[in-house]
């Protein structure tokens, strides 16, 4: 439990959503958001369904809210109850067939379970469910909160989130294999490929393998083998909530947050997690500490130039220099640029743009890349890749990677340089089993530029006592 509620912190996110198909955590939960700062979204266990909502019913929900109130009310991590998830929008659309004469439940959210929470928890706001907007249409766009499913359960393709406008998504995915170290768990040899009966039957997502294959094939190539699958699907994952994410947060103003689906699984499944069973953090999980850092700087393109946006989570007014480089796969340098940008407190801007003329006919083999720094020590720096292509389609060759170890204290220093561009740098065990042990440190699927190193310290354990044995399990894989 501690595990993942740091990870949650390590990932830059600031609440948890208790949704209402699961149950009411252990004190032990509450009193971990508590220390670690983790806001708690908690909905009430009614989700996706519609429940009897008189007589003897009633009574029974109305004493199970007030003994769930009265234990979880005084955790200062507590900031939402919520009536239930769906229920609302499930009547009113209505969901998989006829729609019953009266809205089942409808007694409970906004009768007993308001009056409970006033009665036991009056500090606490009630919302009646999720997605809510007190309007005809309870996932409008324009009130209250919204969960944007289109894009998996609809359109396929992720970058049909820039058309949702919502003021605050409070669930949305996309999703991907788990690593490789689960599905070891539970595959035969023979079943290790990704057509095999056994992994189309881990699948949560319902969705049909076959498109599910189809969403990575529109942006990654097709995967040929088990480790393909893995690679592959995680990093459409990553790129999808980065894409997702960053479209919302470049509407600071008009959006004030996104609560993603889901966190971490409980078995080993192709899923919306960012952590697997086993606690194993997918691509996507490293790829929100960086779109869930507290400065982000975003790029989108416009036909011929790119669109420069600073996000900022801070307090104070940010100003820095913003460095933006168009550089080819080889190295090299086609145009760069300078500027001195400032956002306002808690804010986002448009702070420049970028003319991308220089990359026409080339659009396979060129990024850019643009990198902010503040003044003083206001927060890290923040970096970010726009790319002109899909990645199925780059021009990429050997990044020419050249791989280093040494001992350091109380563990090891990886030293990687590439001469090259290498894309999604995978660093993993031979017993596949994550490189990092924890999530406080580290990175992985990561950007390597031309003429760029990184340095990374691993911790010694049990697995890796020594130089010799780290360097015999090391895998590094790029695109």
């Amino acid at each position: 439990m501690k595990r993942r509620i740091l990870d949650a912190r390590n990932a830059g996110f600031n609440m948890l959503r208790i949704w209402g198909g699961g149950l009411y955590e252990s004190e032990h939960f509450y009193e971990l958001c508590d220390v670690h700062g983790i806001l708690v979204w908690q909905d009430f266990p009614y989700a996706c369904a519609y429940y009897p909502d008189a007589g003897e019913y009633a009574e029974a929900a109305r004493a199970e809210a007030t003994a769930a109130v009265r234990r979880i009310r005084n955790h200062p991590s507590l900031a939402l109850w919520c009536g239930n998830n769906e229920n609302q929008v499930m009547y009113e659309g209505p969901w998989g067939g006829e729609r019953p004469g009266r809205f089942l439940g409808e007694n409970f959210y906004f009768d007993i379970l308001p009056a409970v929470v006033a009665a036991e928890d009056p500090k606490t706001p009630y919302w009646p469910s999720s997605p809510y907007g007190g309007t005809p249409d309870s996932n409008s766009a324009d009130y209250g909160d919204c969960h944007n499913w289109d894009v998996w359960h609809g359109r396929g393709d992720w970058k049909f989130y820039t058309e949702n406008d919502s003021r605050f998504c409070s669930e949305f995915g996309f999703a991907a294999s788990c690593g490789l170290r689960a599905w070891d768990a539970v595959l035969e040899p023979e079943d290790r490929h990704p057509l095999s009966p056994a992994v189309r039957w881990h699948d949560k997502t319902r969705k049909g393998y076959d498109t599910y294959l189809g969403y990575i094939g529109l942006h990654f190539p097709d995967p040929q083998t088990l480790e393909e699958l893995v690679y592959f699907s995680q990093l459409n994952q990553a790129e999808a909530l980065k894409f997702g994410v960053e479209h919302y947060r470049r509407r600071k103003g008009r959006c004030w947050g996104t609560l993603f689906w889901q966190l971490n699984d409980c078995w080993p499944v192709q899923s919306w997690a960012v952590i697997d069973s086993l606690g194993d953090p997918r691509a996507a999980y490293y790829a929100c500490k960086k779109f869930y850092a507290p400065v982000l700087v975003s790029l989108v393109q416009k036909e011929q130039s790119a669109e420069v946006h600073l996000v900022s989570d801070l307090r104070d007014a940010l100003a820095g220099t913003l460095t933006l480089t168009l550089q080819t796969f080889d190295g090299e340098t086609l145009a760069e640029g300078t500027h001195a940008v400032r956002v306002g407190p808690n804010g986002a801007e448009v702070v420049a743009s970028f003319d991308l003329a220089a990359a026409r006919g080339r659009e396979r083999d060129v990024f850019l890349y643009a990198r902010f720094a503040p003044e003083g020590e206001a927060s890290a720096p923040a970096e970010n890749f726009l790319f002109l292509a899909e990645p199925k389609d780059w021009r990429a060759s050997d990044p020419g990677l050249k791989v280093t170890l040494t001992e350091d204290d109380g563990g090891f220093r990886l030293t990687l340089f590439a001469r090259r561009f290498a894309p999604y740098v995978w660093l993993r065990r031979s017993d596949n089993a994550p490189l990092f042990p924890t999530t406080d440190s580290g990175d992985n699927f990561f950007h390597l530029r031309p003429g760029e190193t990184r340095e990374f310290i691993v911790p010694q354990t049990e697995d890796t006592p020594t130089l010799e044995a780290l360097r015999g399990q090391l895998i590094v894989r790029t695109l």
